[in-house]
């Protein structure tokens, strides 16, 4: 891992988001924006205020092609420190926590709402026999700087938690 913390027993593999996903998100959305159901207008727009024109079925099932397009990314990076987590606690068995950091640096696609939504859905997956395909991933920790706001007069950068399903509160 990146870090270990607290004698070994905390440790911390951190990924960031390097690639624009636009291009993958024009990709998805390329083909539905040439039918006669796709709305017309100047400009860039979100997509959901895009989505909530179109006939609801195709609205949904565009929704899902650029939410799979976007996810690809986060679900490499949980998937090899999955495997990089793995690796160490095999060798080491006084690891409690294991927590993966995601960083956001400048893309807008990557926003909170949406990479909290991808990380919970991963960790609900489970492998062909049954295993947890996240087992090795106890929390995931997400920071954007792309996502700043202003909070009473001060910068503030959103910080995401969102802890495996099975960790016991």
């Amino acid at each position: 891992p990146d870090y270990a913390c607290l004698g070994g027993s905390l440790i911390i593999e951190i990924k960031r988001f390097i690639g624009d996903p636009n291009k993958r998100l024009s990709n998805a959305v390329a083909a539905a924006a040439e039918r006669d159901t796709w709305p017309k207008f100047l400009g860039e727009w979100p997509l959901e205020s895009v989505l909530k024109n179109l006939p609801a079925a195709e609205a949904e099932a565009l929704r899902k092609r650029v939410f799979d397009r976007l996810g690809r990314a986060i679900v490499t990076h949980m998937e090899k420190a999955n495997s990089q987590l793995h690796a160490y606690c095999h060798v080491r068995s006084d690891v409690h926590l294991r927590l993966l950091v995601l960083i956001n640096e400048d893309f807008e696609a990557y926003d909170p709402t949406s990479v909290t939504s991808i990380v919970s859905r991963e960790y609900q997956k489970m492998r062909h026999d049954g295993s947890m395909r996240y087992a090795d991933i106890d929390a995931v920790v997400f920071l954007t700087e792309r996502h700043a706001t202003l909070l009473n007069g001060s910068i503030t950068f959103p910080v995401v938690a969102i802890e495996s399903p099975w960790i016991e509160g």
